[in-house]
């Protein structure tokens, strides 16, 4: 029943963003001092487990190219980490809708690769679902997740299903 209730529900998580390296904050604005910016995300409470995760930031600064990257740190010194690139969605904001398979022990935004002044007007992350994921997937393309759907019956592995939702939702950056 709780694996059920978890592959329907959505969470928010009390996260934020810790600015972690290459940034200083000086008038209100974050400034990068190099081409790395880097923000650690602290979650407060329950963590992010792995599963599906929605992330949405808003960024705003002049003469600034945006390409957010989330990375994930499943292994000590990130000697083994994912990577999400957030897909611009206008006007400044990035979304990510991304599947974590192992541990999650850190979380990091590296929000651009220049230097400049910059702020964060506003930051999610959520845990989601696997329902919530086919519904983001199927409105992303419509043929490919009724697809990943029908192959349930073939595979009859609901991880696989989940990979297939993956690849439909994953943004491979600029």
């Amino acid at each position: 029943a709780t694996e059920i209730l978890r592959m329907a529900t959505e969470r928010p998580l009390q996260a934020r963003l810790d600015p972690k390296a290459h940034m200083v904050i000086r008038d209100g604005s974050y400034v990068s001092t190099t081409k790395n910016p880097q923000f650690s995300i602290v979650i407060d409470g329950e963590q992010l487990h792995p599963g599906w995760f929605v992330i949405e930031v808003e960024i705003f600064g002049k003469g600034m190219a945006f390409a957010p990257v989330l990375y994930v740190e499943h292994r000590a010194e990130w000697s083994r980490f994912s990577t999400y690139h957030l897909k611009p969605m206008g006007e400044g904001r990035f979304e990510a809708i991304g599947l974590i398979e192992d541990e999650v022990l850190r979380l990091r935004l590296d929000p651009a690769d220049c230097e400049g002044a910059f702020g964060i007007k506003t930051f999610s992350l959520r845990q989601v679902g696997l329902v919530g994921s086919f519904r983001r997937a199927y409105r992303v393309d419509r043929k490919a997740a009724r697809a990943a759907l029908l192959q349930i019956k073939t595979h009859k592995s609901i991880k696989q299903f989940a990979r297939d939702l993956a690849g439909i939702l994953n943004y491979h950056g600029p």
